[in-house]
């Protein structure tokens, strides 16, 4: 019975620990997707992740509901209202060994 006990324990956390390991993977990648569209000035593709009732403040206090308020409003900072040469680093992944740091 102990035995049952203790291999059904490891098998829930060697379960959870790869769960784990999988979202930090994919949370990562949308990351390193946002940095790339980021730089690219890519509106759509930085947009993409963002849900359709989400909400935001931008940089200078304005608050916008929405995918689509989020994708036009970044539609129009990367047509030049602000300089969008956005480093990974600026986004806190410094230790995200996927980004890329040129």
């Amino acid at each position: 019975m102990k035995t049952t006990l203790i291999l059904a324990v490891l098998l829930f956390a060697t379960m959870a620990g790869a769960q784990g390991k999988s979202d930090e993977a994919a949370i990562r990648s949308i990351l390193q997707e946002e940095v790339t569209a980021w730089n690219k000035g890519d509106a759509q593709a930085y947009s993409q992740h963002f849900a359709a009732d989400g909400t935001f403040t931008n940089i200078r206090g304005m608050f916008f509901t929405g995918h689509q308020a989020f994708l036009n409003r970044h539609e129009e900072i990367f047509k030049g209202s602000l300089d969008r040469d956005l480093r990974s680093s600026n986004l806190g992944l410094d230790s995200c060994p996927q980004a890329d740091h040129n």
